[in-house]
């Protein structure tokens, strides 16, 4: 890197400050900026904020320019490319028989702005320390979000049930052009995000690395799992328990004996929150299947059946969802969600994404490291693959949904997965050996 503080310009002059320093000062904090800007399209596209979503796609899209005069490249290669490209793809199609092209407009620039920041955090110079900052940052956002997320939700779970009634004596009203706060149907996505990260960080517990990184993570997993048995979520649990088992077993076999304790957790929070036996537990999730089958899931199949090829368009569903005789504008099923916004390309994206994921996993198996970026990979591959089974009953994990006043709403793509991608390439690189380099390391601080 250059050292000097000025430049010669073509005419003789110096220029005081180095552009290129402070690019490259720009770039160190992209993650900082992506997050910003992915914050303001989403909170425009929900409605949140009255601000143009562009603005924020324009601040996402600025980073890869710096990095191309800085670097020589936009982005390097990463696993996933393949299958985001067929995604945008998709999208496009999504907007082009959409019924309502402003609105599915609106769905697709959150799902570019979810790209963007996937590559926003694959391509940083830094992995080391924006996994650390980022692993801390995400649990203080979900301890601080699902908190009040879950204070919001009309239908309380108990425990917050009970802070409301302290917090607020008098119900508080929405506002205006809302039936709902704001993010009072996201209670759900909450308790999905938490999950996620949740097995991340036990990841970066379970595996050797530095004695302060390990205690950190085992206190953030420790109080995720907290509000979580807060939440009295229960949906939640057989995914959760079933990911952590996944992590500590790839560990060492010995740590499967920890399933007494995780059985124990899943009482409690069905027990002292919910007021359920296991059997009672049992039987509302019976119930609970039986019903998403013919109020919601055999009306969408109907839907779909009707535009196989290209689906309904980027967040039409809960625009048609009713003259289907489907109960609810959210299918309870991230893949038939998800197959109504994008059709049969989206579909083949999906398929793509899933078989270069299982490759990685093999990858991360046959591995010999065993240090904090194995615990990391290991622990964002099984988050993905728990996120994506919780999929199978809940729309949380491919879409934001919220519901305002005369039929009108507010849709997104979720960002989840795009987050988890992040993680999942940045750590992979680092224990397969496989991280592009630059063409142009001009300045490069990458660390070991």
């Amino acid at each position: 890197m250059c050292s000097a503080t000025t430049e010669a310009l073509p005419s003789g002059r110096l220029a005081p400050v180095s552009a290129r320093r402070l690019a490259t000062l720009l770039l160190d904090f992209e993650p900082i900026w992506a997050v910003g800007a992915g914050g303001a399209v989403y909170l425009s596209v929900l409605g949140i904020i009255n601000v143009p979503a562009w603005f924020g796609l324009a601040a996402g899209v600025l980073p890869f320019l710096l990095r191309r005069v800085i670097y020589g490249y936009l982005s390097r290669r990463t696993p996933f490319d393949l299958p985001i490209t067929i995604l945008l793809l998709a999208g496009l199609i999504g907007i082009g028989v959409s019924p309502n092209r402003s609105l599915s407009w609106g769905v697709y620039q959150t799902c570019l702005i979810s790209v963007l920041l996937y590559y926003s955090l694959v391509n940083h110079q830094r992995p080391r320390l924006l996994m650390k900052c980022g692993i801390v940052a995400a649990a203080v956002a979900i301890l601080l979000v699902g908190g009040y997320v879950f204070l919001q939700e009309p239908t309380s779970l108990p425990l917050y049930a009970q802070l409301k009634a302290w917090l607020h004596p008098v119900p508080s009203s929405s506002p205006p052009g809302w039936i709902d706060p704001p993010l009072a149907a996201s209670a759900c996505g909450a308790t999905v995000v938490a999950v996620a990260l949740t097995i991340v960080v036990a990841g970066v517990a379970a595996f050797r690395g530095r004695t302060a990184t390990r205690i950190t993570a085992g206190v953030i997993t420790a109080l995720l799992l907290g509000l979580l048995v807060a939440s009295g979520c229960h949906a939640t649990w057989p995914v959760l328990g079933a990911g952590m088992l996944i992590v500590l077993g790839w560990r060492s076999r010995w740590l499967l004996l920890s399933l007494p304790a995780w059985l124990g957790i899943a009482f409690c929070s069905l027990t002292v929150w919910r007021d359920l036996t296991v059997s009672q537990g049992m039987d509302w999730v019976m119930r609970a299947f039986e019903y998403k089958w013919s109020a919601r899931w055999e009306g969408v199949l109907h839907m779909l059946g009707d535009r196989p090829v290209t689906g309904w368009g980027l967040g039409v569903y809960p625009a048609v969802y009713s003259e289907y005789g489907v109960h609810g504008p959210h299918a309870h099923n991230s893949y038939l969600q998800f197959y109504c916004d994008f059709g049969i390309v989206g579909v083949a994206a999906l398929i793509v994404a899933g078989a270069v994921l299982i490759r990685m996993g093999f990858q991360v198996r046959d591995c010999a490291s065993n240090d904090h970026w194995k615990g990391a990979a290991v622990g964002a591959w099984v988050a993905i693959v728990a996120v994506a089974a919780y999929g199978l009953v809940e729309s949380a994990p491919a879409c934001i949904f919220a519901g305002a006043e005369d039929g009108h709403y507010y849709y997104a793509i979720s960002p989840l997965f795009a987050i988890l991608g992040a993680a999942l390439v940045l750590s992979y690189q680092r224990i397969v050996g496989c991280r592009p380099r630059a063409r142009r390391q001009v300045g490069s601080t990458d660390e070991s």
